[in-house]
C-alpha cells in the first residue's frame, strides 16, 4: 500500500457532514482564478487540434530561468 493510499484511507474515516464536499490536497476550494478561466475560454475554439506550436509559446518565457531549490 502506498503512502497516498494510506492517507486516503484515514481521510475516509474522519467524521464529516453527509453533505460535505471533500477536496484533495491538490484542489482549490475557490476553483480556478479568473485569469485561468479566461485562458481556458480563449483556447476552447482550438480544441480537438494538436497545437504543437503552442509548446514554443509556453517554453519561451521559461527559457533561461534557473530552477528554484
Amino acid at each position: 500500500m502506498t503512502e497516498p493510499m494510506l492517507a486516503a484511507a484515514v481521510r475516509r474515516r474522519l467524521p464529516h457532514a453527509k453533505d460535505a464536499v471533500l477536496i484533495d490536497a491538490n484542489e482549490n476550494p475557490l476553483g480556478p482564478c479568473q485569469a485561468a478561466r479566461d485562458a481556458v475560454a480563449a483556447i476552447i475554439p482550438q480544441g480537438g487540434r494538436y497545437s504543437d506550436n503552442l509548446t514554443d509559446d509556453l517554453v519561451a518565457p521559461l527559457r533561461g530561468r534557473k530552477a528554484e531549490s
